[in-house]
């Protein structure tokens, strides 16, 4: 078990790549200006925003490991414990990029009000962002102008301007992400949507042809979303994106399309239906069937009937 490093602060975050401290509530790191760095797992207090360059080692997070290439993005916001799965390792002429910033600097800003709605500050670290050259110089270039309006801190506008600045970087990083969910023909690295879609309605097609809704009851996109190894989050931005529905109303869409065979093939009343398929209650069966046909299931054999 790797031993944690509380990163409570800007200032700790800096002291453990042996770095000096210019603004107290924020930090912007060009690695490749380090001889060295020591990688070990942290326990975040802060938000960091990170683009990786060159580390072909494994970094964890909620148990998911991932062995990530070059030029991809992370996010980790308080609460949050990240780091190599192995104690202090030891890293050499370091690549890539990192902002780091307090909470404490948001106070009072828009970006306070708003820093909830970005939701890969949820997203695992096998969900990372990748970008073309064109979108990567422009992350670039937005590092820059906040890295030089970080040495203004005296002045009073100071956090303003750089929460506004955070809150730009962050609107673009989750335009990108939109694309990158919604992409159907160009190959996304580990992001690929086609197959994250299929295989999620293999999962379902699979668990409701098994037991496992009488002993479990109905799939959740969580328990899918676990299969996966994907965050809920995430699964639910790229089906959105592809499908233009969610995983939720394709799961009731599937749920619906079986109980209308076994109303059809068989002489189980709803009741027995609903036990079979997972469903709680009875009503629960009826509401959803309304939510998708519009009508009851009663109402609904009836008018196959005619």
């Amino acid at each position: 078990m790797a031993r944690i490093y509380p990163v409570k602060t800007v200032r700790d975050y800096n002291n453990s790549l042996r770095i000096e401290t210019c603004n107290p509530l924020l930090s912007f790191v060009d690695y490749s200006t380090l001889p060295s760095m020591t990688l070990q797992m942290k326990a975040y207090s802060i938000y960091g925003i990170f683009l990786k360059d060159d580390y072909a080692g494994t970094l964890e997070r909620r148990n998911i490991i991932l062995d990530y290439k070059q030029g991809c993005m992370l996010f980790v916001r308080p609460g949050h414990t990240v780091g190599p799965n192995e104690d202090c390792v030891e890293f050499y002429n370091p690549q890539g990029y990192a902002l780091v910033f307090d909470p404490k600097l948001l106070h009072g800003t828009d970006l306070e009000k708003r820093i909830g709605n970005y939701p890969f500050f949820s997203y695992n670290f096998n969900e990372p962002l990748y970008m073309n050259e064109e979108e990567r110089q422009t992350i670039l270039d937005l590092f820059h102008i906040i890295n030089k309006e970080q040495h203004h801190a005296h002045e009073p506008q100071n956090k303003a301007v750089l929460a506004g600045l955070i809150g730009v970087l962050l609107d673009f990083c989750h335009r990108l992400y939109e694309h990158q969910c919604g992409r159907k023909s160009e190959k996304v690295h580990a992001a690929d949507t086609q197959r994250i879609v299929a295989d999620f309605h293999a999962l379902l097609g699979d668990y409701f042809d098994s037991d496992l809704p009488q002993k479990q009851g109905l799939p959740t996109v969580a328990f899918i979303a676990n299969q996966l190894h994907l965050t809920p989050n995430y699964l639910g931005d790229v089906v959105k994106s592809i499908t233009g529905r969610s995983p939720i109303q394709i799961i009731h869409e599937i749920e619906v399309q079986i109980v209308k065979r076994m109303m059809q093939q068989s002489k189980l009343t709803i009741n027995q239906i609903a036990d079979k398929m997972g469903f709680q209650y009875p009503h629960h069966l009826t509401r959803i069937f309304k939510t998708v046909t519009g009508m009851t299931p009663k109402q609904y054999m009836k008018l196959a009937a005619v």
